[in-house]
């Protein structure tokens, strides 16, 4: 049994050497990248192949190549089209760039990648927000005192909904100070007593950065929608969070997926998701993080990942 199974490790080697002759090699000429890892199984040549080598937080990318060469799923050389010519086995396939640039997958650590799709195709695709009502944006002055800025934004929004039905919802965002969003984060722009008594016939929400605020109307028509919600914000924002209706991302979120686009079909978000990240593609962005605590959003991408 030991001869017949040398017999057939010498057979081996034997076949391997004559392969290797066949493309121009003796043993001892093979190139160091396929003695380690095997001939590539795809080669990519006349092209700007960015290495992204620079660890510095200069704005350059690193090292430019002509031609790189693949086994599996790793990169195994990078060099001229004639260094990874010379690596080429009887079934490497080439891809030929034409001079396009090539770089690796970019990895977005966190975004809200739903979020940026209903923002920029929303509109296009029927995804009204708010889906009874109306989107506004009130600007204030870059100059102004804090004082300034809340009764610019409780004026306006007395007089937007004075041309309301009631019921009907106000979404205002809140742009044009830098200090907005830090005002947002530590609840001092109008708090849900103050939209009370500016507009307390229609619910509102008011958003500034990647916080907001709603008033009583508004917390009344999400816990219907949504029972439990008021919890879900004292769980997310902290104990104070219902009595001043402060809302986080993922509550307002909550309002716009699970309330005002309930009634949508998934078809139609999964297609939104796709849209966007086809887009995302296109920049060179593939693989996201992020996290999506709202079940229709999850539920869109589900059967986008199914189909």
């Amino acid at each position: 049994m030991k001869g017949v199974a040398g017999m057939r490790t010498w057979m081996g080697s034997l076949v391997f050497n004559l392969v290797l002759a066949s493309n121009g090699f003796s043993v001892q000429e093979l190139p160091p990248e396929v003695a380690e890892h095997g001939y590539p199984d795809l080669v990519v040549v006349n092209g700007e192949i960015v290495s992204m080598d620079d660890a510095s937080t200069r704005p350059e990318p690193g090292k430019i190549f002509e031609a790189l060469a693949v086994k599996k799923d790793r990169i195994v050389a990078l060099g001229s089209n004639e260094q990874i010519k010379a690596l080429v086995g009887p079934k490497t396939r080439f891809i030929d760039v034409k001079g396009r640039t090539v770089i690796p997958g970019l990895v977005e650590p966190h975004a809200h990648l739903y979020g940026y799709a209903l923002e920029r195709l929303g509109e296009e695709m029927g995804l009204q927000i708010p889906t009874r009502g109306k989107r506004i944006s009130i600007k204030v002055k870059p100059e102004d005192s804090l004082s300034s800025v809340k009764e610019t934004i409780l004026s306006r929004v007395r007089q937007e909904t004075d041309s309301l039905k009631p019921g009907d919802w106000l979404v205002a965002n809140a742009s044009g100070h830098p200090l907005l969003t830090p005002w947002g984060r530590t609840k001092q722009l109008p708090v849900r007593a103050a939209l009370d008594q500016v507009a307390p016939k229609n619910p509102v929400l008011l958003t500034a950065g990647p916080r907001g605020f709603i008033n009583s109307k508004a917390l009344e028509e999400a816990s219907k929608a949504m029972p439990g919600y008021t919890q879900y914000m004292n769980a997310s924002m902290g104990p104070e969070a219902e009595e001043l209706g402060w809302v986080g991302v993922p509550e307002m979120g909550a309002l716009t997926w699970e309330m005002w686009l309930a009634e949508k079909p998934l078809s139609l978000l999964a297609e939104l998701f796709r849209r966007e990240g086809q887009a995302w593609t296109s920049y060179g962005v593939t693989t996201f993080a992020t996290r999506i605590p709202l079940p229709r959003v999850l539920s869109g991408y589900d059967l986008l990942h199914r189909k």
